[in-house]
């Protein structure tokens, strides 16, 4: 039996609500390392329980550029609608509940993080990232 079932790759909206933004991811590269659980669980918050495959915890990479960034029906902006993005995450169980605990979410665009920080609460970060794609391969870099 797969100790991680399969699950749908999009949340329902909340309590029937239609989603807030909209938005297309381009180009994910998901790289993860494994790492002592006990060490990963200290650095997050009481109630929330990392998620393991066969005992091991994982801390995942995931650079990724995203494309027509923008609440429902409201056009691309130019320069604000379209960044790469780069996260740093691990698995997690709050109250039997599966997720993603976000330890950064980092960005090319300040005004959208600053808009997800405030709006959605998530530790979003502008950076200094560089997307080069040359033929098949796709290469990601990033600073704060």
């Amino acid at each position: 039996m797969d100790p991680w079932p399969r699950r749908p790759a999009v949340t329902p909206p909340a309590a029937g609500r239609p989603p807030a933004l909209r938005m297309e991811w381009h180009d994910l590269c998901f790289l993860h390392w494994a790492v002592p659980a006990q060490a990963l669980q200290r650095t997050l918050p009481r109630g929330v329980q990392l998620d393991t495959r066969a005992g091991e915890a994982y801390l995942g990479v995931v650079p990724f550029r995203m494309e027509g960034v923008a609440p429902l029906h409201v056009p691309d902006v130019p320069g604000l609608s379209a960044f790469p993005e780069l996260n740093l995450r691990t698995y997690v169980t709050v109250n039997g509940e599966p997720g993603v605990w976000f330890y950064s979410l980092d960005v090319t665009q300040p005004l959208a993080a600053a808009l997800a920080r405030t709006f959605f609460h998530l530790p979003y970060r502008h950076s200094r990232m560089w997307v080069d794609r040359q033929g098949g391969v796709t290469r990601y870099a990033s600073e704060l």
